[in-house]
C-alpha cells in the first residue's frame, strides 16, 4: 500500500505511525520520502542512543542508492 501510495504521489511522502529503525530500510524502499517517529523516541530509555539508531538507519538507506 505504501508503494502504491510513494509511486502515485507528487508530494513527498513520510511514513508515520509504529516505524522503528528497523522499519526505516523497509519503508524507504517502499517509496517514502522519510519518516516521521515520536514514540519509538518517547517510550526509549535512552533517547539520544534511539535518534542515533535512526540516524543510522537514514544513512544506510541513502547509501544503497534511490528508492
Amino acid at each position: 500500500m505504501l508503494a502504491d501510495v510513494c509511486r502515485n504521489s507528487m508530494v513527498p511522502i513520510f511514513a508515520i505511525g509504529g516505524i522503528t529503525s528497523e522499519r526505516v530500510r523497509d519503508v524507504r524502499r517502499a517509496g517514502a520520502h522519510g519518516v516521521a517517529v515520536i514514540g519509538a523516541l518517547l517510550t526509549s530509555a535512552d533517547i539520544s542512543g534511539a535518534v542515533g539508531e535512526f540516524n543510522t538507519a537514514m544513512q544506510a538507506c541513502d547509501v544503497i542508492g534511490p528508492r
